[in-house]
């Protein structure tokens, strides 16, 4: 007669145990998914500023060399790189 509620006491703690483990198991695969979709994410928006900082940068060469095409140092080119050195190395570039 002891055994029976002993059995029954054994067999809803499983239960409740086994509740217990698929709702973390659950939380674990959603909290998964979301640090994954917001790394991606982050990722993606990283990737698309250093992207247009690559092309703001190119703009600004392509800028600079055509002004240093069309300036007017053709009587002395070595003064006109100095002169260009200088800015362009201020600018870190």
């Amino acid at each position: 007669m002891i055994k029976k509620p002993i059995i029954i006491s054994l067999i809803i703690l499983l239960t409740i145990s086994a509740g217990v483990v698929l709702v973390a198991y659950r939380a674990n695969n959603e909290l998964q998914q979301t640090v994954t979709e917001q790394f991606n994410s982050q990722q993606l928006t990283l990737s698309r500023k250093i992207a247009q900082d690559i092309r703001t940068h190119f703009e600004f060469l392509e800028t600079a060399l055509s002004t240093y095409a069309g300036h007017g140092f053709a009587d002395s080119p070595e003064r006109a790189s100095q002169y260009y050195y200088r800015i362009l190395r201020d600018w870190q570039v």
